[in-house]
């Protein structure tokens, strides 16, 4: 999937909370992230940008999702989609990693 079409299934996608899975691996494998599985699904639902994910462990076909927490910390979201071949269905939104910058 391209990064445009991804782009646009992604934001389709991310309207519907009941499309955001949160995988344990993005809050619970470092807990000292301070991220609980509610408010990640908030920060894909609200403000931000997409991003290429040019890490050298990058799973094929993921992006990051760029935002900032309620305290203006800066976010990266790394995110996939899972397709389903389910009439109607589009897919869901996989949150895989949290990172937080703290300020300061």
């Amino acid at each position: 999937m391209s990064k445009t079409e991804f782009e646009k299934l992604f934001h389709s996608l991310r309207k519907d909370k009941n499309r955001i899975i949160v995988k344990k691996h993005a809050f619970k494998d470092y807990p000292e992230r301070g991220f609980s599985p509610s408010e990640i699904v908030e920060l894909i639902v609200g403000p931000g940008r997409l991003f290429d994910n040019k890490a050298a462990t990058a799973k094929p076909n993921s992006y990051v999702w760029h935002c900032r927490d309620e305290d203006e910390n800066e976010v990266e979201l790394v995110v996939l989609i899972e397709v389903t071949y389910v009439p109607r269905e589009q897919g869901m939104v996989l949150v895989i990693s949290a990172f937080r910058r703290l300020k300061g």
